[in-house]
């Protein structure tokens, strides 16, 4: 409703995220990415996608100014899921709930859930998916509750959100240029080859102390689905996948390799970004590497927060290696030796989501483990479907390594030395343009277009500072000068009245409290009318800065038609105005 012309309600709310006691939002901004060479600016800024306040506009109205405080959202762990989809696919895409669970707090209380999400993966999108949990924020003064009707104790509700973009655009990036998510993100028609230098890279860190040095980043991809081929994608021609550099540079690794959907593999490698997807996000990472190929750490720059070791996939990282007894005898059949596809036997592809790589290839060794220390062994480097790992060539020696929802195979002579660090950008939105040695010159230059960051980062929390002013002031002539009737003219009735035999015109922009006295235009007192708003009565004809007047004279008869003069008093001020009815006699 209307508050009183003199009433004063300011609310002034502080969005942050927060990472270790460390509000991040105010250190990073999103980055331009350079047109010529696809590099970034700098670091990814933390997650948009989370979101917590308080539910409907009531709130600023209600609370006291001693009342302020803060709400929070904190990311405690991920169960992932599995986007599904009607379109196609029936293969591995009946789809599993994502779960996140969450800590929310208010200044009196805190509270654990679980917000799950069924995500529906509709392309072309990109879809945006979210799930709200509302909790009781606030104890409202009883004084002020009663004020609106409300019957102490009376709660001011809140809630948290987590909202996920679609695959597409949140690190499946090849079935997004494919499907038309990257097209829909960025508003027009984008061909394949406008979009397939998208990707992760890395580069020396730590960030954000280095950047990018490597032009073209994500040069070695391919253009997704070239020639309209499911299984025998590069006899096109359009893309050379015997460099299979594709994912930025670091020093010491000859091949950083990350296999793309739709590109360098075909098959069900799709499903891979459909459940990665749901724990994937735009940050910043520094991997810290111990001696003797152990990782100490990895924080994740953007949000502040590190990033949890796991032996199975989620919002975590890990290392498989060759010598991991899964991968022998492994997804790709070949003992001993690590192909991309191997990681098709760590949890949870292998018991949730299995078969949806390939039906063909089972794990004959069992599940893998992630481990947090990298071991050099032979790696074998192929394309087009997954069965080809099979029969794939030893290419060097190197391992795997996950980073929240991102595979990436390393091919090197040496592990780092104790006190390297390497750092891992990420994003969730689309680049279009560039060029590189994979599909050419797109004849375009490097375009960034971001979508909503997920909230995924573990350990951070969104935080809502709020303060209120809330205040009647003594009433000014400035206030006064917001009076007015409507309608006007007043003709027969007005679309407040409910029938015919009713009368209503409304007094509007009204000091809290006020008395208006109607004239003739002869001078005669028609009616007068005390108007008071310090209650919101539902049953009062007097509702926070309106009136409402039957249109009665003093002795309880309809008002002829004519020109009506009002006189407004409240406090020190005055005002004048004047009014039309055109009636009809009763």
């Amino acid at each position: 409703m209307p508050t009183p012309s003199n009433q004063v309600i300011e609310t002034a709310v502080a969005p942050h995220v927060v990472g270790r006691d460390v509000a991040t939002d105010t250190l990073f901004s999103m980055p331009t990415i350079d047109p010529a060479s696809g590099r970034f600016s700098g670091p990814m800024p933390p997650a948009n996608g989370g979101v917590v306040a308080f539910v409907g506009e009531f709130a600023g109205a209600v609370i006291k100014p001693e009342q302020g405080g803060e709400l929070s959202m904190r990311l405690d762990s991920i169960t992932p899921g599995q986007w599904s989809t009607t379109a196609c696919c029936a293969v591995g895409s009946e789809g599993f709930t994502t779960n996140y669970f969450l800590t929310l707090k208010s200044p009196t209380d805190s509270f654990k859930v679980t917000a799950p999400i069924n995500t529906s993966y509709n392309f072309p999108g990109p879809d945006l998916v979210a799930d709200s949990s509302f909790f009781p924020a606030l104890t409202v003064d009883p004084e002020v509750a009663q004020k609106y009707e409300g019957n102490p104790p009376f709660v001011l509700s809140a809630f948290g959100a987590v909202q996920v973009p679609s695959p597409g655009v949140n690190g499946g990036w090849g079935m997004g240029c494919f499907a038309g998510d990257i097209t829909a993100l960025v508003g027009s028609t984008v061909a394949l080859a406008q979009c397939p230098y998208n990707g992760s890279r890395w580069f020396n860190g730590p960030s954000p102390q280095q950047n990018e040095t490597m032009a073209d980043p994500n040069g070695g991809n391919c253009i997704p689905n070239a020639g309209g081929s499911t299984t025998t994608l590069a006899a096109t021609g359009t893309c050379d996948l015997t460099a299979f550099n594709n994912a930025g540079q670091l020093t010491g690794v000859d091949v950083i390799s990350q296999a793309r959907e739709y590109a360098y593999f075909n098959g069900q490698w799709r499903n891979m970004p459909w459940w990665t997807g749901t724990v994937h996000r735009g940050a910043d990472y520094n991997v810290y590497w111990g001696a003797g190929g152990v990782i100490d750490s990895v924080v994740d720059v953007s949000h502040n927060v590190v990033v949890p070791f796991s032996g199975a996939m989620g919002s975590t990282w890990g290392v498989l290696n060759g010598t991991n007894p899964g991968v022998a005898g492994g997804y790709d059949g070949q003992a001993a030796v690590l192909t991309m596809v191997d990681i098709g036997c760590v949890e949870p592809i292998k018991s949730a989501f299995s078969p949806g790589m390939d039906q063909r290839i089972p794990c004959e060794g069992g599940t893998a483990a992630l481990e947090n220390t990298a071991v050099l062994s032979d790696v074998a480097l192929f394309k087009d479907v997954p069965e080809n790992a099979q029969t794939a060539a030893v290419s060097g020696q190197g391992f795997i390594i996950y980073v929240v929802g991102d595979v990436f195979l390393m091919q090197m002579t040496a592990l780092p030395a104790e006190g390297a660090v390497w750092a891992l950008r990420t994003y969730a939105g689309a680049i279009t343009g560039g060029k590189g040695p994979g599909s050419g010159d797109t004849g375009q230059p490097y375009r960034f277009t971001p979508a909503v960051n997920p909230f995924t980062a573990v350990g951070a929390t969104v935080k809502v500072e709020f303060g209120v002013v809330n205040q009647v002031t003594a009433t000014t002539t400035n206030d006064l000068s917001q009076v007015h009737t409507v309608p006007d003219p007043y003709y027969v009735q007005s679309a407040y009245e409910a029938s015919t035999d009713q009368k209503l015109l409304k007094f509007v922009g009204l000091p809290e409290k006020a008395i208006i006295r109607i004239y003739s235009v002869s001078g005669v007192l028609v009616r007068l009318l005390e108007h008071d708003a310090s209650q919101y009565a539902s049953t009062s004809q007097s509702q926070g800065s309106e009136f409402d007047w039957d249109l009665r004279n003093r002795n309880n008869q309809v008002v002829a038609s004519g020109v009506y003069f009002y006189h407004i008093e409240s406090g020190d001020a005055r005002r004048v105005g004047r009014f039309t009815v055109v009636n009809f006699a009763q």
